[in-house]
């Protein structure tokens, strides 16, 4: 990656360069992480399969206040306010305060809608039908979080 141009760069740029650049690469290894299983897998989001016992009318996290200050979110802010930053301050010579408003208006709405894709997503997965725990007896599930035996895990169905 060729950053010769950060070189003779003023604060704003280097500003902008740095969150466009780390935000970007967290963005990747996060993802990459995910695909792979390991970090960033079921952080309160749920799963279409997460079904609790005792729980009679919806998903246990359907209830969950609208999340706009997540990891995902945040990564999302900063890669969007350093490229949309850079890109107004050097690409469309918008002044610094015009750059920043940019970037930050970018930064904000990522945020909000990766907050709202995922409330749509768990949306998807919460149960719209009541059922009890005791419907679910004798049904085949996979056990996926140990459980112990005065305690909680998690089935999937």
């Amino acid at each position: 990656m060729n950053l010769d141009f950060l070189r003779g760069a003023g604060f704003a740029e280097q500003l902008f360069a740095g969150f466009a650049i780390g935000g970007t690469l967290l963005f990747f290894l996060r993802t990459a992480a995910m695909l792979l299983g390991g970090f960033g897998g079921d952080h309160g989001h749920g799963d279409a399969g997460d079904h609790h016992a005792g729980n009679d009318s919806h998903h246990a996290d359907s209830t969950a206040d609208f999340k706009l200050f997540s990891l995902h979110s945040a990564i999302g802010f900063a890669m969007m306010f350093g490229w949309i930053g850079l890109s107004a301050y050097r690409q469309f010579h918008m002044g610094t305060v015009v750059s920043f408003a940019a970037a930050g208006a970018a930064g904000l709405g990522t945020m909000y809608l990766t907050a709202y894709l995922f409330r749509a997503a768990l949306r998807l997965s919460t149960v719209k039908a009541p059922f009890s725990a005791q419907d679910l007896g004798g049904l085949d599930a996979t056990v996926y979080l140990r459980i112990p035996a005065k305690g909680r895990g998690k089935v999937q169905l």
